[in-house]
């Protein structure tokens, strides 16, 4: 192909690499991959070698940092590494013969990282190099991550891991601040108040059929001996409720400690897979904003006293255990929601489909996560997640 003209030229080396390159141009063959990695894994996902970048992009997010690349036959002749994929997108024609300098540039790895991180780009792009240079599991650890938990993920735009992380790190907080504050024996003091009053009530009769000369005071002195060996019993399993505080602190803090690890470890990975999508596809979320750690702050610091208060001072706020039934309350809700979706419809397609994909990922989790959780809560999540 030979370009009559500078625009014709420019169109020729704008056509996307992502639909030209071939998984059998940019692999390694099988030979070489083994001698450098050892054995390609056995789970590893199988690409037939005329597979094109961009589904490969799409067949790696959901699979290992390593893809086979099969023939026509089904042999496997190479194997492309995360790395290897990596670069391939990064020679993307219409950024290397661009006239623009700066976009020349940012097809470098430190400008790709620069542009997608925002800030501390350094530290990522050595992360993301580790990561992607094996087809095993890369242990990395986030300290700003593990430290700021669920804000760190809403911060970089990773909702759904946010969103997890937040109900994991409350269930811990909870289990901390009940050990250290909530009434343990509620549900059993409760049940002494009422077999107390069985009792009383027994004696009064016991008195009464005294007083009649009735010949069936066995019965009801039996029955009193029972309702005392209940009312021992109670007090019993009182005595161990109240002595299991200091353990259920303590898991309460293991639990904490244990997901603060898990998200410290997981982030850099869960971030990289994040950047490789993006180089792709830039329309995915990228670097930080004000307005996502304001929205991250929100989901912490409404979800965590919302649960901490419902699970350890139950009778505190009652409203927060049955949904407002008020007539009023649900007229002036179902108006604001019709009026919400006719905004959202009127104003964009792509938009309205987020909404729905978000409220699918939270009713698919509402029975795993949100059983039993406070009506509140549960509402903040959906709107936060769909918003």
């Amino acid at each position: 192909m030979n370009p009559a003209d500078d625009y014709v030229a420019e169109f020729v080396a704008g056509i996307s690499r992502l639909k030209i390159a071939k998984a059998g141009s940019i692999m390694s063959t099988i030979e070489d991959y083994e001698k450098e990695n050892g054995p390609l894994p056995a789970d590893a996902v199988m690409a037939d070698e005329s597979t094109n970048l961009n589904q490969l992009i799409n067949i790696t997010n959901d699979t290992s940092s390593v893809l086979g690349v099969t023939n026509r036959a089904g042999k496997i002749i190479g194997a492309i590494t995360h790395n290897k994929l990596l670069k391939s997108v990064m020679e993307r024609p219409e950024f290397l013969e661009s006239r623009d300098p700066s976009v020349r540039d940012a097809v470098t790895q430190k400008g790709l990282t620069e542009t997608f991180i925002g800030s501390n780009s350094t530290y990522y792009e050595e992360q993301f190099r580790l990561i992607g240079s094996t087809s095993t599991f890369t242990f990395t650890f986030n300290v700003f991550a593990a430290l700021l938990g669920p804000i760190w993920f809403g911060l970089r735009g990773i909702w759904n891991w946010a969103f997890a992380f937040v109900i994991f790190e409350a269930f811990a907080f909870v289990q901390i601040i009940r050990g250290m504050f909530g009434d343990l024996a509620i549900d059993e003091r409760g049940r002494l108040m009422t077999v107390v009053k069985q009792i009383s009530l027994r004696q009064d009769q016991l008195k009464s059929a005294i007083q009649k000369g009735s010949d069936d005071l066995g019965a009801f002195e039996r029955n009193i001996r029972s309702l005392q060996g209940i009312l021992d019993e109670l007090k019993m399993d009182i005595v161990a409720a109240e002595d299991s505080r200091i353990w259920i602190i303590l898991v309460g803090i293991g639990m904490l400690l244990l997901i603060k690890f898990i998200q410290g470890v997981l982030a850099n990975t869960i971030l990289e897979r994040w950047y490789f999508l993006w180089l792709s596809d830039r329309t995915i979320t990228s670097g930080t904003s004000l307005y996502r750690l304001l929205l991250s702050l929100l989901l912490v610091f409404s979800i965590y006293p919302i649960c901490v208060l419902h699970y350890t001072f139950p009778t505190l706020l009652p409203d927060l255990t049955e949904f407002p039934t008020d007539k009023n309350i649900r007229l002036t809700s179902i108006e604001w929601i019709e009026v919400f979706f006719d905004y959202i419809i009127y104003h964009g397609q792509y938009a309205f489909d987020g909404i729905a994909s978000g409220i699918r990922w939270v009713l698919d989790g509402l029975d795993i996560f949100l059983v039993k959780t406070p009506w509140v809560v549960t509402f903040l999540s959906i709107i936060i997640l769909t918003g």
